[in-house]
């Protein structure tokens, strides 16, 4: 079964911060970023159970290729929402 994917407006905001810095750094790199996402989005749709919990409800999926984590839940009408997508280099975003 798979889960619909739904991004918050945060997690939105993550992608294209992060789209606009690879695209700068090097062009055609923010959109490998993109396809990356997407394809780990779609990993959790199939098997959003997969991904250890790391904050009471929240699930935790590390990217391999880019420095960031996808931060989700699951909710019961079979939908995941996608909190953040956020650079591990960052300060997280649940503490002050």
């Amino acid at each position: 079964m798979l889960f619909a994917v739904e991004l918050s407006h945060d997690a939105i905001e993550d992608l294209d911060a992060a789209f606009e810095y690879y695209n700068e750094a090097s062009y055609g790199l923010g959109y490998d970023f993109i396809n990356v996402i997407d394809n780990y989005l779609n990993r959790i749709s199939k098997l959003p159970t997969a991904s250890a919990i790391r904050y009471k409800n929240v699930r935790v999926k590390p990217i391999e290729i880019f420095p960031f984590t996808i931060y989700y839940i699951i909710q019961e009408d079979s939908k995941i929402l996608v909190l953040r997508i956020f650079n591990t280099w960052q300060k997280p975003f649940w503490k002050d």
